[in-house]
């Protein structure tokens, strides 16, 4: 507990990234490093929601703005393939990642 006070008080810290109980996470090198370069290279980025296979998404703008499906299949970094069902019917559809957000799942 003293260690995370020192930690706490460190001038421009902001919090300790943590699981949902309250433990500290650890962070492999590697991820923080990709991350730095994300935040310091020259493409412009935006948050987005991890994404699964299987997770439920509504897609957030385009010409299916509002329709509801299944990410099935992941292509690249930044394209997407989900199926979505019509008329009692699935059809799977290539789509931007960003053009999608991730849906809470139905509770029981």
């Amino acid at each position: 507990m003293d260690r995370q006070l020192q930690i706490l008080t460190t001038p421009g810290l902001i919090s300790i990234v943590g699981w949902m109980d309250g433990r500290p996470a650890i962070i492999p090198q590697v991820q923080i490093d990709a991350v730095r370069m994300i935040v310091e290279g020259p493409h412009p980025f935006e948050p987005h929601p991890f994404l699964n296979l299987g997770d439920r998404i509504r897609v957030r703008s385009g010409p299916l703005l509002g329709v509801e499906g299944i990410l099935v299949r992941k292509k690249g970094m930044d394209r997407l393939v989900v199926s979505l069902e019509m008329l009692g019917r699935s059809a799977a559809v290539e789509i931007d990642a960003s053009d999608i957000d991730r849906m809470e799942p139905l509770s029981h």
